[in-house]
């Protein structure tokens, strides 16, 4: 039982770590794909809690964070001719 709970703890921690190290050396296109799919699966309020600095302000509250982050998204995917 102990060694089943190992194996997935360390299979979790080393998936984390690979994803951080993509994210990290990954080019630009990498970083935001990853951070769209990261606010897809998790929402925008975990992504704001793991990165309070993702507006151009960090010292705005958090809903203003979110709104300007959302902005942010929606136009580079009208830029890249997407539709959200």
């Amino acid at each position: 039982m102990w060694h089943l709970l190992d194996l997935i703890l360390v299979s979790i921690l080393v998936s984390l770590s690979a994803l951080y190290i993509v994210y990290a050396l990954g080019s630009m296109q990498v970083k935001r794909r990853m951070l769209e799919l990261l606010i897809r699966c998790c929402g925008l309020r975990v992504y704001a809690l793991f990165s309070p600095r993702a507006g151009s302000c960090s010292h705005c509250p958090a809903e203003l964070q979110k709104r300007n982050l959302v902005r942010k998204f929606r136009r580079s995917g009208t830029h890249n001719g997407k539709s959200t």
